[in-house]
């Protein structure tokens, strides 16, 4: 089972190599190693075609910064060894976010939480919903946008909350398309290239 779903992953990443030919910035993504593989856990029931919405906004985030996100619902493996980092994207339900944001005393306005030693990312399908509809914004943006954040905070240091961007702590209030700013582009493209960082 292992070694099919290692497998997978690298045809995945050949794949994405294929690709990346026809634009010159994804091919020196391709050539440097620019590749996370993320792997999704939809415990939130969210549909195939919200969570492809959400993926095409994340996916759009690192786009920018010419690093390439692959999305895969397989399970992540501890020793994957295709060269490129693997993180977890947990997709809570209402009952889960419940009891992990009272567990661990998260605050109501918290959409998502990034743990870097186990290399997960939880998302609080449930909360980003409601505050979509509570402040007219289209909920699969928002998904897309909490899952780059948080994926944001698995790559890079720690405390890297920025004022604007992609990385500003109040996804919310924000409409127009969101990015990271350069410093933290610069910096992701250096840790995945030095993925012992990881």
């Amino acid at each position: 089972m292992a070694g099919t779903r290692t497998a997978h992953i690298a045809t995945a990443l050949a794949v994405a190599a294929v690709g990346t030919a026809a634009t010159p910035r994804s091919v020196a993504a391709q050539s440097a190693g620019l590749t996370v593989v993320l792997h999704v856990s939809n415990f939130g029931d969210v549909s195939a075609r919200d969570l492809a919405a959400a993926e095409t906004e994340a996916t759009r985030v690192y786009d920018d910064i010419g690093v390439r996100l692959i999305w895969t619902e397989q399970a992540m493996e501890p020793s994957a060894d295709d060269g490129a980092p693997h993180l977890a994207v947990l997709l809570l339900s209402q009952e889960l976010t419940e009891r992990k944001t009272r567990d661990q005393g998260i605050g109501d306005n918290v959409l998502g939480v990034a743990l870097n030693v186990t290399r997960r990312a939880y998302i609080f399908r449930g909360r980003i919903a409601r505050f979509a509809v509570r402040k007219e914004q289209d909920g699969n943006t928002l998904l897309g946008r909490v899952i780059a954040h948080e994926v944001g905070h698995l790559l890079l240091p720690l405390d890297s909350h920025s004022t604007d961007g992609i990385m500003c702590s109040d996804l919310i209030a924000r409409r127009a398309p969101l990015r990271f700013n350069p410093a933290q582009g610069e910096t992701i493209r250096a840790r995945l290239i030095n993925a012992h960082e990881y």
